[in-house]
Parts: C-alpha cells; structure tokens; sequence
C-alpha cells in the first residue's frame, strides 16, 4: 500500500506514467543501497591499519636483524653508511701487514680503521690476499676500490693444485732472483722489459716519458705514462721492484726560459705565465711564491712542487 501511495503521488504531482513512477522508485532505492555500502567500505577500511603497520615494522626489524653483521662491536655499527667515502691520500705501494700508521694515514685511511689494522696484527692476524682487507669491520668499499692496485699482496691466495704433482726444480732459486729491485730513475728498456706485463714498447714509453720529467719524484707518477694508462695491475708489479734512488732533475724557476718549462710536461700550460709574472715581479724569493699565480691551482703545485729550486 505505501509503494502504491507513494508511485500515485509521483504521478499526480511531476506527471509521471506508471512505469516512470516505478522506475524512479527503483533508481532511489539503489542510489539508497550503493551509498550504504559506500560508507561501509570506507569504514572496514580503517580496520586493519594499525594492525598492518604493526605487522610491517616487525617485519622490518627481523629482517634488519637477519642482515646485520653477526659479532659487530657497537662501536662500528654507526660505520654502515660509510662504505662509500670517496678515497683521498696518497698512492703507493705497501702491504698492510707491516706498514706503519704513517704510511696507512698517508694513503687517506681513516683512523679507525688503521686502529683496527693494527690491532688485527697485533693479535696475530695477517693479510694473505688483497681482498683480506676488507675484513675490517666496515671498511669504505670506494676506499678499498682506490687502494687494491696498490696493495703489496696477491689477489687470491697462491696456492698449489690440490693434485699437481710436485717435481723438483733447481731452477726455483735461479728464477726468483733473477729480477731485483732496481733503480727507477736510471734503468734501462732491457731491464724494465724483465717485469711482468711490461714489453718494448711500454718499457721505451717508461724512459721516455721520465726523460722529459726529469726523473720520478714517487711511483704514482708510472700511471701517467702513456702505455702504463688504465693498467693498475702492471703498474703494481713494477712498483715490486721500482725504486727511487736517484734524485729527479730540478729546474729553476728564475732562470729557466719558456722554451725550457714548456719541455716538461707538468710546466706545459703554464710556462709563459711564470716567465711573464717573474719579468713584471722580480725573481722568486722562494718556490712558494709560485702558488701566487692564477695558473697554479692547488693540483697543478702537487705535481711541480718536487721539480722547483729557486736558486
């Protein structure tokens, strides 16, 4: 009865057919319907929230458990964002089971590690490998990345097949002296071309190249010669032997002309603005003053500084 009183008003008031009083009826009742479980789904919603959040931290906090390093010190566990420091320092052989603090402080190792390399050794432990390194609790990957061609050890330890058959060589002695450490400054091609990976060409390029400098002043300066470039595992294996006995030959910054600075390749770029500035100012006091020109940035005196004499 009330449908029908309710459909009768409809259509006496807009003018509606039976059918359109209907139908608008139906729309109603379902427009009634979808916004009830509209709400209700809204509502359900924020049931499980918190519940799920809880679920989720947990989760994190087991795997974080699972992930962390098994036997950590405390004092290290704050070195975990620290795996990718950018390597600073200076580049030269060493071997981290006899280097002194000096030498590892040198390189750019931080102090808490050097502290822990020491007291590795000091336990009894020793380097076998270059990659025992990174034993150090939370050693700089980016570090260790920079140092690797430089550390006096092998890369995996050197070790017999298990099944090789072991025959006497009396040769053994022979071979391992043959090559000795040699005087970088003042070899020959025949006897840099000993060294493994190191052929003619490369061994002239070597000459070559520290005939215009005058002489090495230190090892890293091998990685600049134009056949030793992108090869840190040959420039590893001649630093073994690579010594600097022989002082490099020094130029005088208040005599030389540009011709002179501009044969040696770290003076190149900046020959005649020395020359130039020593005509206007006066002669260098000290080789010091040479940072007061433009053209000597901070990089460009590291490499000059050990070629200079002012007198």
């Amino acid at each position: 009865m009330f449908l029908n009183t309710l459909q009768q008003l409809l259509r006496n008031y807009f003018g509606f057919t039976r059918i359109e009083a209907r139908g608008f009826w139906v729309w109603t009742v379902g427009m009634c319907v979808l916004l009830v479980f509209n709400f209700s789904l809204s509502y359900l919603d924020t049931l499980p929230t918190q519940p799920a959040q809880a679920s989720a931290q947990s989760l994190e906090r087991a795997f974080a458990t699972l992930e962390s390093p098994v036997g950590v010190p405390a004092q290290f566990a704050s070195l975990e964002k620290e795996s990718n420091v950018d390597a600073v320092g200076e580049r030269f052989m060493f071997n981290p089971n006899d280097a002194s603090e000096e030498s590892l402080k040198r390189l750019g190792i931080p102090s808490r590690f050097i502290k822990s390399i020491v007291k590795f050794r000091s336990k009894g432990g020793k380097f076998r490998k270059k990659a025992d390194l990174q034993k150090i609790y939370y050693f700089p990957v980016a570090l260790y990345e920079s140092l690797e061609p430089y550390i006096d050890l092998p890369t995996e330890n050197a070790r017999p097949p298990k099944y090789a058959k072991q025959t006497p060589n009396t040769n053994n002695q022979a071979i391992k002296n043959a090559l000795q450490p040699f005087d970088l400054n003042t070899a020959d091609t025949a006897t840099l071309s000993q060294v493994r990976g190191i052929g003619t060409k490369t061994a002239q390029s070597i000459v070559t190249y520290r005939e215009k400098l005058g002489g090495f002043t230190h090892l890293a300066q091998l990685q600049e010669v134009y056949l030793l470039q992108n090869k840190p595992e040959v420039v590893a294996e001649l630093s073994r032997y690579a010594l600097l006995q022989t002082p490099a030959i020094k130029i005088n910054i208040n005599t030389a002309s540009v011709e002179t600075l501009q044969a040696h390749p770290y003076f190149r770029k900046i020959a005649k603005a020395l020359v130039s500035y020593r005509t206007k100012a006066g002669k260098f006091e000290k080789v010091e003053d040479l940072q007061k020109l433009k053209v000597v940035t901070p990089e460009v005196w590291e490499k000059i500084k050990n070629y200079v004499v002012s007198e």
